[in-house]
């Protein structure tokens, strides 16, 4: 769910951005970036419904964007961050803070309900056209130790990362694993 969840925020995000869309990327699992800084971070979480095991899941999606101030966040916090006046610098109508909602939302609603249907398999190529990895030296953290580096080469019909090493594409799972780019 969260690549699904970075994938949908980050293609809405490119509806109402304005004349430069494509520096709205996506760095894997769902942090949506503006070219190379953090713009947005995606938090997903499910529960299962009460009642018989028939009943289901509630997805709930939320999702923070730096709307000003990236220069005192960059920093604080000692890394490049990006904020929403950056992405629409060159546009004719700023968009307000409740489009980026209603746009996330909706994108949410719809890929979710896609997901149901179709599985996570529609969305890879469209992870393609979003993805900040893409063909970049990455290395996978867990706890600040490296347990792997390689080359990002997209993502699998689970939506796991898969990097490219000597041994072939590995697929990596969403959880205490990091990613960064090799510098």
């Amino acid at each position: 769910l969260s690549p699904l969840a970075g994938v949908a925020a980050c293609e809405a995000l490119r509806t109402v951005a304005g004349p430069e869309p494509r520096g709205l990327c996506m760095k894997w699992p769902n942090d949506v970036q503006w070219h190379d800084a953090k713009l947005a971070g995606i938090l997903v979480e499910t529960t299962r419904n009460p009642g018989d095991r028939d009943a289901g899941y509630t997805v709930v999606i939320g999702m923070g964007v730096n709307l000003i101030d990236a220069a005192e966040l960059s920093l604080a916090l000692g890394r490049e961050v990006a904020d929403w006046t950056q992405v629409q610098a060159g546009a004719a109508h700023v968009a307000a803070a409740a489009d980026l909602v209603c746009a996330s939302a909706t994108a949410w609603h719809v890929a979710v309900r896609t997901l149901e249907r179709e599985g996570f398999g529609v969305f890879r190529q469209r992870f393609d056209q979003v993805d900040a990895l893409a063909g970049r030296k990455v290395n996978v953290l867990d706890k600040g130790a490296i347990l792997l580096s390689g080359t990002a080469c997209g993502v699998d019909d689970q939506g796991r990362l898969l990097v490219q090493t000597p041994e072939g594409a590995t697929p990596i799972s969403v959880g205490e694993i990091s990613i960064r780019r090799q510098a």
